[in-house]
């Protein structure tokens, strides 16, 4: 499956309902899925750090990517 700009613009509307607190949290759980790292909520919560200082624009393309990653893109 080719994971096309278009793909990932339609991948990212699941996320449009969700807190901002979701997000960071699928954010880190993706990102750990498919670097193959612990998912356990102690790591998770540390890395989440990460994307604190990201823009609202930035965390919707990384999402976008993870899921379409995830979906064998």
């Amino acid at each position: 499956m080719a994971c096309t700009a278009g793909d990932q613009l339609e991948n990212a509307k699941c996320f449009v309902c969700l807190s901002p607190v979701q997000l960071r949290a699928i954010d880190v759980y993706l990102l750990a899925t498919i670097a193959g790292v612990s998912t356990d909520p102690g790591t998770l919560l540390n890395d989440a750090k990460c994307f604190l200082c990201l823009t609202e624009q930035q965390l919707a393309a990384i999402q976008a990517y993870l899921l379409c990653q995830i979906n064998g893109g």
